[in-house]
């Protein structure tokens, strides 16, 4: 993504953190408060960073909340799973080992990197970059396909004026982040052949279409209370409802365009299906005004916003939904002092005073008209050590980020039938996928990060857990 990070140095800095979940279609007084557990004793691996062969190149590492998808097979009824999990600097594509499958018999235990080290879209240099090309930092972050051949990406995107080498863009030059002089936003990739390869929307070589944008210029050096990045960042995966796919982002734009004190929500957006090259998004804008069409170049000057928050807090990083008991979960982080005593740890270097966890909401949710009401208030799933408490300060910490909350009976969980591709759903013992930051001390590169996921159980509060 990703998320509010930095790769110049091998350090991510993020000054907003969140959790918040939504649900679609069902009456608030008939959906049960919600209990997710861990229940295993410890993470199962499924990606490592030092298995001989694992990484295509040094700084090939998990850096986004894994997104897996099905794609056809050579037979009829059989698919390949590939997975959006790397970095920037060369999206390599991933996929999960073995022969093809039936929906039945995936179980999303191990992805790797695709035989060859293909990349599936490239990033450009930062030194000489433009805001308006939307071509730098790019993260393939949500992935969606109807029909299993044709696919379609959202891209993160971000432009660090501090890494231009033209203070136009940034009076401070620097090799570490400087995230008042970034713009990030969102562009898209489509394939058309099964994910073997993507091309990204451009306008021309080197220029991309923004498809979920901030409605204004870039505004560097901003005065606001605490140093953001400017634009859409922190986007989920993509839920389709009745025609549509939604997806969430948060919104950080300058006082021009927005209030300051309305920076810290989240939107919602839509595209109309069947998802292509040419697909547009809408925001939605408040009820007074609705859904609004995005921004499809480069503005030159603050416009109506197509965004309204539509959920208090920061970031998203996963929504799933529970057909099963009508409601949508979703996994973030936060930070709260009331965790270190209520709350298991992830490994044993997170100590007693670490307040930071990922955390599930739930909540129902009009999608089409932008209305959500939480039903499970935030609750401390595991405490972590995060990406600002691990690293060359802290060099026996092991650190988690980038959680997101997988079923691999996903494609057989579909409502009225049919199977699902993009792993929207969940059940009673879905995982919690994240990247696990080794410790400093131990590896001496703080590029090895693996993928882990651990074993939950969800049921009704009061009721007992599935084993």
């Amino acid at each position: 993504m990703s998320e509010l990070l930095a790769t110049r140095s091998g350090l991510k800095l993020v000054t907003i953190l969140f959790v918040l979940a939504v649900h679609c279609c069902t009456a608030v007084a008939q959906a049960p408060r919600l209990q997710v557990k861990v229940a295993a004793p410890e993470p199962e691996m499924v990606w490592r960073y030092a298995r001989p062969g694992a990484p295509c190149a040094s700084d090939d590492f998990s850096d986004v909340a894994v997104r897996p998808f099905l794609v056809n097979g050579a037979r009829s009824g059989a698919y390949r799973v590939l997975w959006f999990a790397a970095n920037s600097r060369g999206y390599f594509a991933s996929e999960t080992p073995g022969p093809e499958r039936v929906a039945a018999e995936i179980t999303l235990a191990q992805f790797e990197r695709r035989p060859g080290c293909d990349r599936w879209v490239h990033s450009e240099r930062y030194p000489g970059s433009t805001p308006a090309s939307y071509n730098t930092g790019l993260w393939m972050a949500a992935p969606f396909t109807s029909d299993g051949t044709n696919v379609y990406a959202l891209v993160h995107n971000e432009f660090h004026g501090e890494w231009t080498g033209d203070t136009r863009w940034c009076a401070q030059q620097d090799p570490g982040i400087y995230l008042p002089c970034d713009y990030w936003n969102l562009v898209s990739a489509f394939s058309t052949d099964a994910g073997r390869t993507f091309s990204l929307r451009q306008i021309r070589q080197n220029e991309n279409v923004p498809a979920i944008a901030i409605a204004e210029p870039y505004a560097p050096d901003r005065a606001l209370p605490h140093a953001v990045p400017q634009g859409m960042v922190a986007q989920s995966n993509m839920i389709e409802r009745d025609g549509f796919v939604y997806v969430l982002a948060q919104q950080f734009g300058t006082t021009a365009l927005v209030p300051a004190n309305e920076n810290g929500g989240v939107c919602l957006f839509r595209a109309a299906l069947p998802l292509g090259p040419a697909t547009t998004w809408q925001g939605w804008a408040g009820r007074d005004t609705g859904w609004i069409e995005m921004p499809a170049s480069y503005p030159t000057a603050p416009r109506l916003p197509p965004c309204a928050k539509v959920l208090p807090g920061g970031f998203r990083f996963t929504w799933s939904y529970n057909p099963t008991l009508q409601q949508f979960i979703m996994i973030g982080t936060v930070s709260d002092p009331s965790y270190g005593s209520s709350c298991p740890a992830a490994d044993s270097t997170v100590g007693d005073d670490t307040d930071m966890a990922f955390v599930y909401m739930t909540a129902t949710a009009d999608l089409a008209k932008g209305q959500f009401s939480i039903v499970t208030p935030q609750t401390c799933l595991l405490r972590i050590n995060w990406l600002n408490g691990w690293g060359r300060s802290w060099p026996s910490k092991v650190g988690s980020a980038y959680p997101s909350l997988l079923d691999a009976a996903s494609p057989t969980l579909k409502p009225n039938g049919g199977i699902d591709l993009n792993f929207q759903f969940s059940g009673a013992q879905p995982y919690l996928y994240y990247t696990r930051l080794n410790s400093y001390a131990l590896t001496r590169n703080l590029r090895d990060r693996d993928v882990v996921r651990w074993k939950l159980s969800v049921a009704p509060a009061g009721t007992a857990a599935s084993p």
